[in-house]
């Protein structure tokens, strides 16, 4: 069967001029049904749906924007999520937030930008906590053409280890994930936008 939200959410959004937005948000929600991974007496898995989660948070956002073209979003969200039973949920953390800015190029129309966001610690099937963890991610973007256009990142700058919960159909508790990576892409736009 399909699974099934229900979400109540009030929210405070402020501008202040051009230059400025703020907004707040308090939220509740309740989600049944969830298609949830089970293991079977023969020693196979399947999928059935039975659990309920509830969860409640408040979010917080700003972003400034300059004539000039530079931009800075910064949000956070602090977060509480539990079982039908009462219990904390795995690989759920309680507090994420993120901060992003970008400015203009050397280039007419390019794009620099630098983003770092934080997931806090985060509970695993064994019931360990693994801790948070902050990242940083830089762009940049510049048009070569009407059609086609050069965009280079990297992701995790300063090569930081870190680990996510695995499921429970992992042997492992917890799964180190990529370290730094880069990459460098040419699109190719055939509207010529």
């Amino acid at each position: 069967r399909p699974e099934s939200v229900r979400t109540h959410e009030l929210a405070w959004e402020q501008y202040v001029g051009e230059w400025l937005r703020t907004s707040v948000s308090a939220y509740r929600s309740t989600a049944s049904d969830l298609i949830t991974f089970i293991e079977l007496d023969n020693e196979d898995f399947g999928f059935a749906n039975q659990d309920t989660v509830r969860a409640k948070g408040l979010e917080f956002e700003a972003e400034l924007r300059s004539r000039s073209g530079m931009q800075v979003v910064a949000s956070a969200a602090f977060q509480r999520s539990v079982d039908e039973h009462g219990d904390r949920l795995v690989n759920w953390p309680d507090n994420v937030a993120e901060i992003r800015g970008s400015v203009p190029g050397p280039w007419r129309g390019s794009t620099a930008a630098v983003e770092v966001h934080y997931v806090g610690a985060r509970q695993t099937l064994s019931k360990t906590w693994l801790p948070g963890f902050a990242l940083a991610h830089a762009a940049f973007t510049a048009p070569l053409s009407r059609h086609f256009s050069l965009m280079a990142s990297m992701r995790n700058v300063f090569n930081r280890r870190y680990f996510d919960p695995a499921s429970a159909e992992h042997v492992q508790d917890s799964i180190e994930q990529y370290g730094r990576t880069a990459r460098i892409d040419l699109r190719w736009d055939i509207t010529g936008r």
